[in-house]
């Protein structure tokens, strides 16, 4: 005689991918997160842009500078041309061949001397300056006008 034995398969789970109550919580929580993500993206990639764009400058401001003991050229100083740029670049003065222009005012070398524009946000005298040197040392530095033409000269003779 055969004997039949069934064993009785019961439910695996109370949740099956099968059932439409659970299809939809599942796609609701898929279009949540594509959403947040999204969401997410959009504000990371606006404030990435502000931050790099207002780390591309100064990092800091020279308002130290204001404070500090200004560098003070008389005729005969001992010093050149290129040392004088770089404290202007130091200062935060650009040269009037670059592209950006600096508000603190701009710098351009000239045939022996320097030609020196401040400009809105610069920290002393909004007069244009000429500084004229003879080899290592400063000859004289003379006030000029918007056309080039010298008002005061301090020379040493």
């Amino acid at each position: 005689m055969a004997i039949k034995v069934r064993i009785p398969r019961g439910k695996k789970g109370r949740f099956h991918l099968s059932d439409p109550v659970i299809r939809a919580g599942v796609a609701t929580f898929i279009i949540i997160c594509t959403l947040a993500l999204g969401v997410f993206a959009f504000f990371y990639v606006k404030y990435q842009k502000l931050i790099d764009q207002r780390m591309s400058g100064p990092v800091f401001a020279n308002a130290s500078k204001i404070y500090a003991t200004p560098r003070v050229l008389t005729p005969g100083y001992k010093t050149t041309r290129e040392e004088v740029a770089a404290q202007l670049r130091r200062a935060g003065y650009s040269e009037v061949s670059e592209k950006g222009e600096s508000k603190l005012g701009t710098y351009q070398v000239v045939s022996k001397g320097i030609q020196i524009r401040p400009g809105p946000e610069s920290f002393h005298s909004p007069e244009n300056a000429l500084i004229k040197f003879e080899g290592d040392a400063v000859q004289g530095i003379s006030s000029i006008d918007l056309c080039g033409s010298a008002l005061g000269t301090l020379s040493h003779e």
